[in-house]
């Protein structure tokens, strides 16, 4: 009778294994949660760069809240505005938004390609558009932030969801 109990036992834990999912994915609290990566100059692109990630909004509580950025005015993908779509910055004021909703509660595919001038924001596999931009001069000191944004911003834009690569 043990060994029935016993072996009754090992199969529902390896069912339970089976349907279970190890977290690979990080969640921001969307109030001061980041990842800092250092060696800042590692990551000033001026040429040919992309960047993804994979986002799962829990909501969108701040403006502006930030997936990854290189600082204030570097390259960055984030929330655009107080909208529920996603945008691509390269400088100060040239966001390319989404057309399509972020805020829903299923994971999307956020990556953003710059190459010869010209920026292209893709949620989804599917592109939102392109801008030229010409080149990308601007270099800074700030670490790459993941799920917030340059010290510079009272509150710092923090991400309230999560994010894996």
């Amino acid at each position: 009778m043990k060994q029935i109990y016993l072996s009754f036992l090992l199969t529902i834990f390896s069912v339970f294994l089976s349907f279970s999912q190890i977290a690979t994915h990080l969640n921001f609290d969307g109030v001061d949660d980041k990842v800092v990566i250092t060696n800042e100059s590692n990551f000033d692109f001026t040429t040919a760069f992309s960047m993804e990630a994979w986002i799962r909004v829990t909501s969108f509580t701040q403006d502006w809240q930030t997936v990854i950025s290189k600082g204030q005015t570097g390259p960055r993908i984030h929330r655009y505005a107080n909208t529920d779509f996603i945008a691509f910055g390269t400088g100060g004021n040239d966001d390319l938004a989404s057309t399509v909703s972020v805020n829903d509660g299923n994971w999307h595919h956020i990556a953003a390609t710059f190459d010869n001038g010209i920026k292209t924001l893709y949620i989804d596999g599917v592109s939102q558009g392109t801008q030229i931009v010409g080149t990308i001069s601007e270099t800074n000191n700030d670490n790459v932030r993941i799920g917030s944004q340059s010290t510079f911003y009272t509150p710092v834009r923090a991400f309230h969801g999560d994010i894996d690569d």
